[in-house]
């Protein structure tokens, strides 16, 4: 009987251990989004359970909230679109998620510096040769009194892969997408604009994170038609510049800065406190270079910075 009981004891405890690694019931996210003059927010929730290949999987379904900037510089919604479901399901420390009909790993909270996983995109182009994303490093971070797992991940070399920064067990991406995008390309000669995403809300019934308190997740839902958006909050200059640019801010806000390359892949990030402050790019290869800037409150403003 004591045995039993004990046995009891340690089962409550491994599936108290696993239930940490990936979501709850009422799962929710808010994902801020920018792409060009262009942005606002995707919501994504935990709809419900669904049998695939004898796995039980969440289904999450994605709703695009869209919004643009007229001629006087006032943000305007102009409508959502529904973006469809993924399916994940979690075993041990590994999320999975569905593509196509096979499954593949999202994220996986146990692995090392240096692991390597297919996140399973199909190669529709001849300049990328897989879709594999690496770990760069791990750690522990306390976040509403719980201790949670991250990874840093990136592409790998020639991946087809869009996936980047720390992702943490229970809502997985903080610094981009939920999910991989597709890069399209991997020729680093190709110009192309990608759409940037950083983590604004996360919350399911038994946990709550928010990273931008001082925002409601959908307040541009409530803006009512117009807000002016003060793009000249940071002025970057020379512009275009031979290495050293200075980068100036107009107000008291610390900025957080990450440097992409034309693949949108992740060159550089640096923190921006004094009003004025200088930056050596001059090992950073020639051509167009864009800077997210997102500052205590987890908004963003896009600049693009030529190099030559």
């Amino acid at each position: 009987m004591k045995k039993s009981f004990v046995m009891f004891l340690l089962t409550l405890i491994i599936e108290s251990t696993n239930s940490q690694v990936w979501i709850d019931q009422g799962a929710t996210w808010h994902y801020n989004f920018s792409f060009m003059a262009s942005g606002g927010f995707e919501k994504i929730v935990y709809t419900g359970d669904t049998i695939i290949s004898g796995n039980t999987c969440q289904k999450l379904s994605s709703e695009q909230f869209n919004f643009a900037i007229d001629q006087f510089g006032n943000i305007i919604f102009v409508g959502s679109q529904l973006k469809g479901e993924n399916y994940t399901y979690k075993s041990g420390d590994t999320i999975f998620w569905l593509q196509g009909n096979q499954f593949f790993v999202l994220y996986n909270f146990g692995a090392q510096p240096g692991d390597r996983w297919d996140v399973g995109f199909t190669i529709t182009n001849s300049d990328c040769s897989n879709s594999l994303v690496k770990v760069d490093s791990i750690g522990t971070s306390s976040i509403n009194g719980a201790a949670l797992r991250w990874i840093s991940i990136s592409p790998d070399t020639n991946s087809i892969a869009n996936f980047y920064g720390k992702a943490f067990e229970k809502f997985g991406s903080l610094e981009g997408y939920l999910f991989p995008t597709n890069l399209n390309s991997c020729d680093s000669s190709i110009i192309v604009d990608y759409t940037f995403y950083n983590l604004a809300c996360y919350e399911d019934t038994n946990f709550s994170y928010i990273n931008a308190p001082n925002n409601d997740c959908e307040y541009l839902l409530h803006l009512g038609i117009y807000e002016k958006l003060n793009t000249n909050l940071l002025s970057i200059y020379p512009n275009p510049s031979s290495g050293i640019v200075t980068i100036y801010k107009s107000n008291l806000q610390n900025y957080h800065a990450y440097i992409f390359n034309q693949l949108g892949l992740l060159e550089k990030e640096f923190s921006i406190k004094e009003k004025t402050e200088s930056i050596d790019l001059s090992y950073l290869k020639n051509g167009i270079h864009t800077i997210k800037f997102v500052d205590e409150n987890g908004q963003q403003l896009i600049k693009k910075i030529v190099l030559n």
